[in-house]
């Protein structure tokens, strides 16, 4: 599985290796056999940090659309937390200190609507969330 991580990787500043290396981080979550966790987030915060997504003052955001801004901040965020609740179940220090994050946190407080029309609420994010967490200590 892991094997194929390096075909993701064909330019620079490409989310689509960081979007693969997530969906590995959930298979992984409900196969833990299949992967190692542990790596697998400390590979997808690496790479957050290689295209900048932790830091918005050296990134060009002016110069993005709103919906690949949107998408930036979206990876972070998933990565982050994935990364924080990982780090709170195994009590391991986290990959990225928080002094070095400049992205804004993204307002659940409203209906979202994804490019292809799907709305999400803010129950839909906790529920998530919680299903991540629960996963997470039951793999540990």
């Amino acid at each position: 599985m892991v094997s194929y991580l390096p075909n993701l990787f064909t330019g620079t500043n490409n989310p689509v290796g960081l979007q693969a290396i997530l969906l590995l981080v959930w298979y992984s979550l409900l196969n833990p056999d299949k992967g190692s966790i542990w790596f697998l987030v400390g590979l997808a915060t690496r790479t957050c940090v290689d295209l900048g997504f932790h830091n918005e003052q050296n990134a060009p955001v002016d110069q993005l659309d709103s919906l690949e801004l949107d998408m930036r901040r979206r990876l972070f965020w998933c990565t982050y937390k994935m990364d924080r609740l990982l780090c709170i179940s195994l009590g391991r220090p986290p990959s990225i200190p928080d002094g070095y994050i400049n992205v804004p946190v993204r307002d659940y407080s409203s209906t979202s609507v994804c490019k292809d029309g799907t709305k999400l609420t803010r129950s839909c994010h906790r529920a998530c969330m919680m299903l991540t967490f629960t996963r997470i200590t039951m793999a540990t």
